[in-house]
């Protein structure tokens, strides 16, 4: 009996958190992921690279991934994007103003 509920866990949340993992890896939200699943791209603008993509979710700090202390980098309104290396612009969706991060 303790078997099969160990089994029966293991199938459904395996592909669970393999399935974040990736998402992670590229930068990726499940709503993004869906969004862009029906749209027939898969890629990220914010996908700077796998080790980037973790430290910008985790924090920096490897020692610190499986705590909960510190926070990730940055402010939470400019991140980094693939397209524009170094830049930490921000643009608007709806009307495409651009705002930079006068930090």
């Amino acid at each position: 009996q303790g078997a099969f509920m160990s089994g029966l866990l293991a199938s459904l949340l395996t592909p669970f958190f393999a399935f974040h993992c990736w998402l992670t890896a590229n930068n990726l939200t499940t709503i993004e992921f869906c969004e862009k699943r029906d749209s027939g791209g898969l890629r990220s603008p914010y996908d700077v690279g796998v080790l980037a993509n973790i430290e910008s979710i985790m924090g920096q700090a490897w020692t610190l991934w499986l705590l909960p202390l510190g926070t990730p980098p940055g402010n939470g309104l400019f991140y980094p994007r693939q397209d524009a290396p170094g830049s930490t612009e921000c643009r608007c969706r709806q009307c495409g103003a651009v705002f930079a991060n006068e930090e």
